[in-house]
C-alpha cells in the first residue's frame, strides 16, 4: 500500500528519467538510482524514495537525459548548424531545461555559418565580376537579404559607380537622382527641381495660389470666390447656430409653460381649499349664532322661571331652591364654555 501511494504521487510529476527500478509487486520507478547497504535510493523530481532490497525485482540502468545531452554536446560539430538544430529538437522532446539557451547558441552558430558561406560566395562573385559594372551591380543585388556585414551592398554599389558613374541602378539604390546632368541625393534634387520650376513659372507670369500655378487675374478671381465661399460657409454656420439657439429657446419655453401649468394647478388647488375653509367657517359661525340664540332663550326662560318661583313661594329661597338654581346655573355655564370652545376652533 505504501508503494501504491508513492507511485500515485510521483506519477503526477515530470522527471528527468535515468535508471528504472522494477518492484516485485509490478510497480516501477524511474530516476537516478543510488545503492546503499540494505536499501536502494531512487532520486526523482519531487525528492528521493527508498526501497528495501528484498522488495526489488530488478534494476535497469540507463543514461539520464542530462548525461545523454552532455555526450551529444561534446560530440557536436561546432560549425555545422544542422547538428545544432538537431540537438535543439532532441532537447525539445527529452531535456527542455537546455532548450532555450541551446536555441540561442544555435542561432548564433547559424548566423556565423551563413556569414562565412555568404562571404565566400560573394568573394567568388566579385572575382568573376572584375571591373564589369553590371556584374558588380548584380552582386550588390544578391547581397540584399543575405547574412553579411552591414553596408556590404552599399560598398559594392559605390565600386560600381567608381567604374561607371552614370550607372542608373546603382545610383538609384544609393538614393541618388540625376538632375541637370548632376547626380545628387534624391531629396536635394527634388528641392532644386521645385525651386527651378517655380522660377520658370514666375518668369512666365504665373503665381502660386493654394498649391496651384495660375495667372494673376485668375488668382485674384479665385481669392474673391474663396472669400465669398468662406462668407457663405460662415453664414450657413451662423444660421445653424441660430437654429440651435431657437430650438433651445423653444425647449426652455415649453419647460416654462409646464412650470406655469403646475403653478396654475397649485393655485386652483389652494383656491379650492380656501373656498372649503371659508364654507366651513361660515357653517361654524351659523352654528355659533344658533347656540348664542339658544343660550339667550335659556337665560330668558331661567329668569322667568326664577320670577314665577319667587311669586309662587313668596318666601326667601330655601335650600331646595338654591340647589336648583345652582344646578341651572352650572348647566348654563357649561353651555357657555362650549360656545367659547366652538369660537376658538372657528378662529383657529
Amino acid at each position: 500500500m505504501r508503494y501504491v501511494i508513492i507511485a500515485f504521487i510521483f506519477s503526477t510529476v515530470s522527471f528527468l528519467w535515468g535508471d528504472v527500478i522494477h518492484l516485485k509487486n509490478g510497480r516501477k520507478f524511474e530516476g537516478k538510482v543510488i545503492k546503499h547497504k540494505n536499501k536502494v535510493e531512487i532520486q526523482m523530481g519531487m525528492g528521493s524514495v527508498f526501497f528495501p532490497r528484498e522488495d526489488i525485482a530488478k534494476i535497469i540502468s540507463k543514461k539520464s537525459p542530462q548525461e545523454v545531452y552532455q555526450e551529444k554536446y561534446q560530440q557536436l560539430d561546432r560549425n555545422n548548424p544542422k547538428e545544432w538544430w538537431a540537438l535543439v529538437a532532441w532537447c525539445k522532446k527529452n531535456y527542455r531545461y537546455k532548450q532555450t539557451a541551446l536555441s540561442q547558441e544555435a542561432q548564433k552558430v547559424e548566423r556565423e555559418f551563413f556569414l562565412r558561406k555568404n562571404k565566400k560566395e560573394l568573394a567568388q562573385k566579385l572575382e568573376r565580376a572584375g571591373v564589369n559594372p553590371d556584374k558588380l551591380y548584380q552582386a550588390a543585388l544578391w547581397c540584399q537579404g543575405k547574412t553579411l556585414p552591414e553596408k556590404t551592398a552599399e560598398e559594392i554599389l559605390k565600386r560600381v559607380i567608381s567604374f561607371y558613374p552614370n550607372h542608373a541602378g546603382a545610383r538609384k539604390d544609393l538614393g541618388q537622382t540625376l538632375y541637370n546632368n548632376q547626380w545628387m541625393e534624391t531629396k536635394a534634387a527634388k528641392e532644386l527641381e521645385e525651386r527651378d520650376f517655380a522660377a520658370r513659372m514666375r518668369e512666365r507670369g504665373f503665381m502660386l495660389y493654394e498649391g496651384t500655378w495660375m495667372k494673376p487675374d485668375e488668382a485674384n478671381w479665385r481669392q474673391v470666390i474663396d472669400r465669398l465661399e468662406k462668407k457663405v460657409e460662415e453664414e450657413k454656420e451662423r444660421q445653424k447656430q441660430i437654429e440651435r439657439e431657437k430650438e433651445e429657446a423653444l425647449k426652455r419655453l415649453d419647460e416654462s409653460r409646464d412650470e406655469n401649468r403646475e403653478l396654475v394647478d397649485q393655485k386652483n388647488d389652494l383656491n379650492s381649499r380656501i373656498s372649503s375653509l371659508e364654507l366651513e367657517v361660515r357653517n361654524h359661525q351659523e352654528e355659533k349664532h344658533r347656540l348664542d340664540h339658544k343660550v339667550r332663550n335659556i337665560f330668558r326662560e331661567t329668569d322667568s322661571l326664577f320670577i314665577r318661583i319667587r311669586k309662587e313661594l313668596n318666601n326667601p329661597p330655601d335650600s331646595t331652591e338654591r340647589a336648583f338654581v345652582r344646578t341651572l346655573r352650572g348647566f348654563v355655564e357649561s353651555l357657555s364654555d362650549e360656545l367659547d370652545d366652538l369660537e376658538k376652533r372657528i378662529l383657529h
